[in-house]
């Protein structure tokens, strides 16, 4: 078994993209049309990895960040932080080290997601 998809229901899939594209460099893996939404999914290209899909909804059927996150590692977490509110996220934490080899912080997505970043 795997983990394979984590599914976010938003107003704006092609937004949301290039927010997680500009910020950690995802890249859109493939798009599909239903009648009755677009699907956009992201990754980093790599093997069996684990995807972000974004599904298009209206307002009242879009994501809640309440009780969860999504975490994500980049190489580098003070210049990822600094370039957060330009893509119009927003940072919820300042930098967390509870030991010396593990730091991370909270930030939000344009849709208010909860977003761990690790680095």
């Amino acid at each position: 078994m795997s983990f394979i998809v984590t599914s976010m229901f938003v107003c704006n899939p092609a937004e949301t993209a290039e927010f997680y594209q500009q910020l950690l460099g995802m890249k859109i893996l493939r798009r599909q049309k239903t009648p009755e939404h677009e699907l956009i999914f992201l990754g980093f290209n790599h093997n069996n990895e684990t995807q972000l899909e974004l599904i298009s909804c209206s307002p009242e059927d879009a994501v809640s960040a309440r009780g969860i996150s999504i975490g994500f590692s980049v190489p580098d977490l003070d210049k990822t932080l600094e370039r957060i509110p330009a893509l119009g996220g927003k940072v919820l934490s300042g930098i967390i080290s509870p030991v010396p080899s593990v730091r991370f912080c909270f930030i939000s997505d344009i849709n208010g997601m909860r977003v761990q970043l690790f680095g």
